[in-house]
């Protein structure tokens, strides 16, 4: 992992951005290639998530394939707008299978993954083999990280200590996708680290929903409990 890029970044940068203006990994892939779907959040507002998520995979082996992607269409579906996310999320389905159609994509959107997986079809109802065929490729990075630990393949050994408690919350479109808390378990095989779960129902956010000005006390309401687990821990 170059650590001269663990920490720096451009204000306003993008992933694709960051891509760009690095260096070229020093750690020869050993595992093969995999590719990453960062999602709108992780392209452009949460950017230092998807470059270290980069960094880990490449520690772990693979050589990360970010192909160009648009939206997945969540929020369009969210607001009622079925036609245009049915648009956005078939675009996204090439995009992603452009870059292989047999490798595993990996993602650090929980909500965009849940979309390819099961919403596309369920709710636009998309019946499409592309994407049916990306659905069933597609791992949220906790869910890939855990799975690699099961088949003892994940460097565990190499994990350093962190005596610290801290509070997880399961968001609602993850927990829609039926696979449990991986993050919660693999965050625990951090030796020191205690783990725990809110046991929230919601934090009030609900897509778009919680960042509308009209119900924002509504959304408040919803997710005190969670705010006030947080506070505690």
């Amino acid at each position: 992992m170059d650590k001269r890029f663990l920490g720096r970044s451009t204000a306003g940068e993008t992933i694709q951005g960051w891509l760009k203006r690095r260096p070229a990994p020093t750690k020869r892939p050993t595992r093969g290639p995999l590719v990453y779907f960062h999602g709108c959040a992780g392209g452009f507002f949460e950017v230092e998530a998807s470059r270290h998520a980069i960094q880990v995979l490449e520690h772990l082996g693979y050589e990360v394939l970010v192909p160009r992607q648009g939206c997945c269409g969540l929020a369009e579906q969210s607001n009622g707008l079925f036609e245009s996310a049915t648009k956005s999320v078939r675009r996204l389905v090439g995009q992603l299978r452009s870059a292989g159609t047999d490798l595993t994509i990996v993602s650090t959107s929980g909500s965009c993954t849940g979309m390819l997986k099961h919403e596309a079809h369920e709710i636009l109802g998309v019946d499409d083999a592309d994407l049916a065929d990306v659905g069933t490729r597609i791992r949220e990075i906790s869910e890939f990280l855990l799975e690699l630990h099961d088949a003892g393949e994940l460097p565990v050994e190499q994990f350093g200590r962190i005596d610290e408690t801290i509070p997880y919350h399961a968001p609602c479109q993850l927990r829609s996708q039926g696979m449990g808390t991986p993050a919660v378990d693999v965050l625990r095989l951090i030796p020191g680290l205690t783990v725990v779960d809110s046991q929230a129902t919601c934090c009030g956010i609900a897509g778009t929903y919680g960042l509308k000005k009209e119900k924002y006390e509504i959304a408040q309401a919803v997710g005190k409990p969670l705010f006030d687990m947080v506070r505690a821990t």
